[in-house]
C-alpha cells in the first residue's frame, strides 16, 4: 500500500494519487513540514510534523467519509491534543478530527459561531486501527474503529453548518496550522458521499487482506493487531502463541516450550534476495542457555538464518549454506534485559551484516567471516524451505532450542535499511514500547 493516499470519488468512480516520497507529495501539491515517508508509511515523528494539501475538494450533496488505514498513534493515552485532521468546508467553516482529554472529537464549526461536537471515548481507538468517519448531509456522524460502529459519548449543538464542500486538508494540524500528531499512517482515502455501515466492514476486511504493491519490498509484516496476520498475505500457522495487552498494544507471547509460528509461506520469496533486513521488537524473559529467536532453514540439511539469544544477554546473527557456515555477527556487549522491550534489527548490504539495537549500530564481532556478503540467494542448492519465530528448524532437528518471550511487528524487507532508515524505524515507534 501506498505510504499516503488520497482518494477523491464521485458517485461511483475513483481516483486514486499513491505518493511515494516527500518530492513525489510535493509534485502532488503537498506542503510538508517535519515528516518522514519509508516503507508505506507516513510517519508524523516531531510536534511539528503536518501536511497541507490545496484545493481537496468534493461535491458532498450525498455527505463525505474518511478512511484512515493503520492509525499508529503513540500519544493516544497522553494527554495532549493530537490534530488528526483538519478539512476547510468553504471560507469560514470546517470540519476537525482530534484527541483531547480522552475523546476522540469530530467538530464542525462556522465562524458565525454556529458548531457541532460530537465525542468518542479514545480508548477504543487503539494502535494499528483502522478508522472511518462518516457524514451525512444532515450532518449524522457514525465513528468505525475496525469495521464496528462506536457508542457516541457526547453529542452538543450550536446551531447547525450546512454547507459541506471541502477546499482544504491539514493532516496533523489545525485549520490556522497548528501542529501536533505524534503517530504514522499508512493511508487516507477521502469519500465525497456516506459510507453504508456495510461498505464499512468490507473496506475493514479488504483492507487486511490486500495483496501487496508489487513495488513494496515488504517479503513478511506481522503487525499484531487483535490478531495474527501477516500484511503481505503470507499464510502464517500459530502453535500455541497468545495475543496479549502490553500497556496500550497488542503483543505475541511465547511460552519458551512449545509455542512457534510457522512461517513457511514466505520462504519462496525470500530465497532468491541478496539483500535484506529483519526487524522485529521483543521483550526477553531471563534465559541461562542458548535459544533461537527466528530461524530460515533446510528441514533437512545444513542451510539456516538464525537470530539467537545468548546466556549472557548479547545476540548473535548467523547463516549457513550448502553445509558450512558463511557468517556469525554477535554482540560485544549485553543487549537484552528482562522485561525490557528491546527494536533488534539486522541488516544485509552486500558487504557485511550489521546488528542494530534501538536504531544504533552496536559494538560487534564476526566471529565467522568466511562470506560476509553472503544471504539466501547464495545458496548453491535453493534448500532453505522453512521459517519459524520462537525457535529454530533445520538439518533435522526438527523444531528445537525455543525462546519464550513477548514479539511484535516483525519485519523482513528484500533490501537493506540504510542506518537512517533503521534509526527512523526505531524512532517512529518507539514511543509506543516506553523508551
Amino acid at each position: 500500500m501506498s505510504l499516503l493516499s488520497i482518494v477523491h470519488l464521485d458517485k461511483t468512480v475513483a481516483k486514486r494519487i499513491s505518493f511515494n516520497s516527500a518530492s513525489v507529495e510535493e509534485a502532488n501539491g503537498a506542503t510538508l513540514t517535519s515528516m518522514s515517508f519509508d516503507n508505506g508509511i507516513a510517519t508524523f515523528a516531531a510536534a511539528s510534523s503536518k501536511m497541507k494539501y490545496e484545493n481537496i475538494k468534493a461535491n458532498t450533496t450525498d455527505g463525505i467519509s474518511y478512511h484512515l488505514t493503520n492509525l499508529v498513534d503513540m500519544d493516544w493515552n497522553g494527554a495532549n491534543t493530537d490534530n488528526v485532521i483538519s478539512h476547510f468546508i468553504d471560507t469560514d467553516q470546517y470540519v476537525s478530527i482530534y484527541k483531547g482529554g480522552g475523546n476522540l472529537v469530530f467538530l464542525i464549526q462556522s465562524s458565525s459561531g454556529n458548531w457541532r461536537m460530537i465525542t468518542y471515548n479514545a480508548g477504543h481507538i487503539r494502535n494499528h486501527k483502522d478508522l472511518i468517519i462518516t457524514i451525512a448531509a444532515t450532518l449524522i456522524v457514525k465513528v468505525y474503529a475496525d469495521g464496528t460502529e462506536l457508542t457516541q459519548t457526547g453529542n452538543t449543538d450550536n446551531g447547525s453548518p450546512v454547507d459541506l464542500e471541502v477546499s482544504s486538508l491539514y493532516i496533523g494540524a489545525t485549520v490556522s496550522g497548528t501542529a501536533r500528531f505524534v503517530a504514522q499512517l499508512d493511508c487516507l482515502d477521502i469519500y465525497n458521499r456516506t459510507l453504508t455501515a456495510e461498505e464499512v466492514s468490507a473496506l475493514y476486511k479488504n483492507q487486511l487482506y490486500t495483496p501487496p504493491s508489487p513495488n513494496n519490498s515488504l517479503v513478511l509484516n506481522i503487525p499484531v493487531n487483535g490478531s495474527i496476520y501477516d500484511t503481505q498475505g503470507n499464510t502464517i500457522t500459530n502453535t500455541d502463541v497468545k495475543v496479549v495487552r502490553d500497556g496500550s498494544k497488542d503483543v505475541m507471547e511465547f511460552n519458551g516450550s512449545t509455542s512457534y509460528l510457522n512461517l513457511d509461506s514466505c520462504v519462496a520469496s525470500l530465497n532468491d534476495n541478496s539483500y535484506g533486513t529483519i526487524s522485529l521488537w521483543i521483550k526477553p524473559k531471563e534465559e541461562t542457555n542458548q535459544r533461537t529467536m527466528l530461524c530460515f532453514g533446510d528441514t533437512d540439511d545444513q542451510q539456516f538464518f538464525y537470530i539467537n539469544a545468548n546466556a549472557n544477554e548479547t545476540i548473535d546473527a548467523g547463516l549457513t549454506l550448502n553445509g558450512y557456515g558463511h557468517w556469525n555477527v554477535r554482540t560485544t556487549n549485553q543487549v537484552l534485559f528482562e522485561n525490557k522491550w528491546v527494536h533488534i534489527c539486522i541488516t544485509q548490504d552486500r558487504i557485511q551484516p550489521k546488528i542494530y539495537i534501538n536504531g544504533i549500530l552496536v559494538a560487534q564481532t564476526n566471529t565467522t567471516s568466511t562470506h560476509l556478503s553472503s544471504w539466501f540467494a547464495q545458496q548453491t542448492v535453493p534448500g532453505i524451505d522453512n521459517g519459524r519465530l520462537g525457535c529454530f528448524n533445520a538439518a533435522g532437528f526438527g523444531n528445537a532450542n525455543f525462546y519464550g518471550k513477548a514479539y511484535k511487528d516483525l519485519k523482513v524487507l528484500s533490501r537493506a535499511y540504510t542506518a537512517e532508515e533503521v534509526a527512523r524505524d526505531y524512532n517512529s515507534s518507539k514511543r509506543l514500547y516506553g523508551l
